[in-house]
C-alpha cells in the first residue's frame, strides 16, 4: 500500500504506507470501507481479510465457504455497502455471501438465481446502489440479478428467494 506524498505527479514524492500480508494465494481485489478505515481484500485462497489501516494490521478474517472444513472457493469480489453495515463478496463457486460487519455474522448466502451459470463464468465484482438498497451480482453470460435489501434480510430469516 503506498501514500502519495505532497506532489502526486511525482514518483519520488509516494512511500510505502504498509505491507498487508496474510493471504496465502493473490488478491483478486480490494475494497474501501466507506469512512476509509478499513480495507477488505478478496483472495484465491477462499478467504477475505479486513484490515484496520491505523493499525496495519488483520482485524478479521472471513471465509467463503459455508462449512470451514470445506475447500474455500477462490474469492474473486468484495464490495462494501454505502454506509458500511454490510460487506459482500463473489466466490467461484457461484455464490454471493453478505456479512454484517457490526458482528461479522453470515446475513445471507446466495446460490440459487447463479446456479446455471458455469462455474468459470461468474463475475468478479457486485455493487450496492448508492443508497444502499439493491445490490447488483452479474456474471460473465450476461445476467443481472438485483437482490433488493430485503431480499437479502428474507435470505437470513430462511425464507425463499423468489426471482
Amino acid at each position: 500500500m503506498w501514500r502519495q506524498g505532497h506532489n502526486v505527479r511525482d514518483a519520488k514524492e509516494w512511500s510505502l504506507y504498509a505491507k498487508l500480508q496474510g493471504h496465502t494465494l493473490n488478491v483478486a481485489h480490494v475494497a474501501w470501507s466507506p469512512d476509509s478505515k478499513l480495507l477488505a481484500s478478496a483472495s484465491y485462497d477462499g478467504t477475505i481479510i479486513v484490515w484496520n489501516l491505523q493499525l496495519k494490521r488483520a482485524v478479521r478474517t472471513l471465509h467463503a465457504a459455508a462449512d470451514p472444513a470445506e475447500t474455500n472457493p477462490q474469492v474473486k469480489g468484495v464490495v462494501w455497502d454505502p454506509v458500511g453495515r454490510f460487506l459482500a463478496a463473489q466466490s467461484d463457486d457461484n455464490t454471493l455471501t453478505v456479512w454484517e460487519t457490526r458482528n461479522w455474522e453470515v446475513l445471507a448466502r446466495v446460490k440459487a438465481p447463479f446456479q446455471s451459470a458455469p462455474q468459470d463464468a461468474f463475475s468478479t465484482r457486485c455493487d450496492w446502489s448508492p443508497d444502499g438498497l439493491v445490490l447488483v451480482v452479474r456474471t460473465l453470460c450476461l445476467l443481472l440479478v438485483c437482490l433488493p435489501l430485503l431480499t437479502l434480510f428474507s435470505l437470513s430469516l430462511s425464507l425463499s428467494l423468489s426471482l
